[in-house]
């Protein structure tokens, strides 16, 4: 299917400032001793790029058939972390609300290079999702209910994102800190955790590692860089693009 170029432009850009965004998070968590999800940040990363790449041809930096190799990795290492998280302790079970929608998202980044056929010859992109943004006339798109299911799980996971998202304001410490105040529940303090980023955990005194003490104002941009709303915004970004290229697939 043909969209409109201003559209898949808009998208592409949405996905490059993800990426880059994502490249700050790892960059400033490093040089500021923070903990962030590496493997998270890094496939958003991944993600980012590809997708602009498939709405943007010319934004793609690589070969088709190495972005299925790339996702077909991130997809299994998800896969791992959430069959340990099945097999861990409470903590890593908790985890698990944050590593399955991840696994669904390389998945889905791998079914759109995988599903698509009969591309253009020749077509630079390896075939895949970037033929069938293009409208290729003989592109057959295999297993379009596997599309419409990934599309209503990522709506529905951007939905639970936004709704959650709030908690990390309600503690009332600081979004990014490794604890909350104390008056925040663990329940909360999971949640958050499970759409973003682990340094919502409380720690075992239940008390921030700055007290929870009115930091929320004013707080510097790199701590709001490392905060785990911020990165919630990143996988509502991701799941909505991503919804929006599976349901193209179908048109």
């Amino acid at each position: 299917m043909n969209i409109p170029h201003w559209l898949a432009d808009i998208f592409a850009a949405i996905m490059l400032a993800t990426a880059a965004y994502c490249v700050g998070r790892l960059v400033f968590a490093r040089l500021r001793g923070r903990h962030v999800d590496h493997d998270t940040d890094l496939v958003h990363v991944l993600m980012g790029v590809g997708m602009a790449g498939m709405l943007v041809s010319d934004l793609n930096p690589l070969d088709g058939t190495v972005w299925k190799a790339v996702f077909a990795v991130t997809t299994l290492w998800f896969a791992g972390r959430v069959a340990l998280g099945r097999h861990g302790d409470d903590r890593a079970r908790l985890a698990l609300r944050h590593h399955v929608p991840h696994l669904v998202l390389s998945g889905a980044m791998l079914y759109m290079y995988l599903a698509p056929s009969g591309a253009r010859a020749g077509s630079a992109s390896g075939g895949g999702m970037g033929d069938a943004m293009g409208g290729s006339a003989s592109m057959v798109v295999h297993y379009p209910i596997l599309a419409l299911v990934l599309a209503l799980f990522l709506c529905g996971y951007a939905v639970i994102v936004i709704d959650r998202t709030p908690l990390v304001a309600a503690s009332g410490g600081t979004p990014d800190a490794r604890g909350t105040a104390p008056a925040a529940p663990l329940g909360a303090c999971c949640a958050v955790a499970g759409a973003g980023d682990t340094e919502a955990l409380p720690s075992a005194s239940g008390a921030g590692q700055d007290g929870g003490r009115g930091q929320g104002r004013g707080q510097n941009p790199v701590r709001s860089l490392l905060a785990p709303r911020a990165a919630n915004c990143c996988d509502i970004a991701m799941s909505v693009t991503m919804a929006f290229m599976l349901i193209t697939l179908l048109q």
